[in-house]
């Protein structure tokens, strides 16, 4: 990779790896910073990946493995694109029922974040 010498070649390249991705595809997004590994992370995107194969999903959910989101108390956590429905605390034996979810454009209500003032969840 060339060095980026100004704003205008981040954006440039910005640009370009953006126009790579495919937004019609479901994302998980798995952040895998410090805090999400010490919190099992890694057994998440583990289980994910499997599920996703075995479920012969991995070319219809994409998924990424991203660094810290910057919310170390949900760890382990997850956030699916394009809906940006976030799934905190998530334990890696919910992935299957998820992964469903989300091959079918549905939100799981139990599993969302919930406001601590609203007791609501938080889509």
């Amino acid at each position: 990779m060339e060095r980026l010498n100004s704003i205008k070649d981040f954006k440039t390249l910005q640009d370009h790896l953006l126009s790579k991705r495919n937004s019609n595809i479901p994302t998980i997004v798995i952040p895998a910073g410090t805090c999400g590994q010490a919190s099992g992370t890694n057994d998440l995107i583990r289980v994910t990946k499997q599920e996703l194969l075995n479920k012969r999903l991995a070319g219809k959910i994409s998924l990424r493995i991203t660094g810290c989101h910057g919310f170390c108390e949900a760890e382990p956590s997850l956030l699916i694109e394009p809906s940006r429905t976030f799934y905190p605390k998530v334990n890696p034996a919910e992935m299957p029922r998820i992964i469903k979810a989300v091959a079918q454009g549905e939100v799981i209500e139990d599993l969302l974040f919930t406001d601590s003032e609203t007791g609501k969840p938080v889509r």
